[in-house]
């Protein structure tokens, strides 16, 4: 299920699949307010749970100043990746200029990212817009065991295509890479801008 929920005061439009929160970027207060009822709302009061309430609470609120302090216009966290399947991820939305790396304004944009972002794929040549992707495998210690963190990053171009936004996806415990790598895809691939919202999303996140 979705739902039409406002970001940072952008004209920008994303599908998110499954349940995702949104946290305000306003202010870190504001964030912050947000995550504590969200945590309020998923773990309850058990007295039991006091710690990992707090573990999730530190952890949110240090995505949340983060993402402020970077000027990001979205950050949403999964409750569940796909509908009945629990499944940890953040997805920040950072506004960048064009990079001097991207080399001639007037090259094609997918040329342009992908010189100006060594080592990224290109994820397909969109009508609307190029998408490209380099990503990484995190070992990471959770208690009793270890896991894969899934790092993506995204570069396509903003609005008119005068800047571009990255998007910087952490998926804890992937443990099927390509799958979650191919439905991130399509995630970013959802991304548009005030008129210009992908065919087919007759619901979406609004900003």
């Amino acid at each position: 299920m979705t739902r039409q929920v406002t970001l940072t005061g952008e004209d920008l439009s994303i599908v998110l699949p499954g349940s995702w929160a949104v946290i305000p970027l306003t202010t870190a207060e504001a964030g912050e307010r947000r995550v504590s009822a969200l945590i309020k709302k998923q773990l309850g009061r058990n007295d039991r749970l006091a710690g990992l309430r707090r573990e999730l609470r530190e952890s949110i609120n240090m995505s949340v100043r983060e993402a402020v302090d970077l000027g990001a216009v979205g950050l949403a966290i999964s409750l569940e990746i796909l509908p009945g399947i629990p499944f940890p991820a953040s997805l920040l939305i950072l506004p960048l200029d064009w990079p001097t790396t991207a080399g001639d304004p007037d090259a094609p944009q997918a040329q342009r990212l992908l010189a100006a972002y060594p080592g990224s794929v290109l994820v397909e040549e969109r009508a609307v817009r190029p998408i490209v992707r380099r990503h990484e495998l995190v070992s990471t210690s959770y208690d009793t065991e270890s896991s894969q963190d899934l790092r993506i990053n995204y570069w396509l171009p903003a609005g008119d295509g005068s800047s571009i936004v990255r998007v910087y996806v952490k998926a804890p415990m992937a443990h099927t890479p390509p799958l979650w790598l191919e439905l991130f895809d399509t995630i970013i691939g959802s991304l548009g801008w005030l008129n210009d919202v992908p065919v087919g999303a007759e619901e979406a996140v609004r900003g």
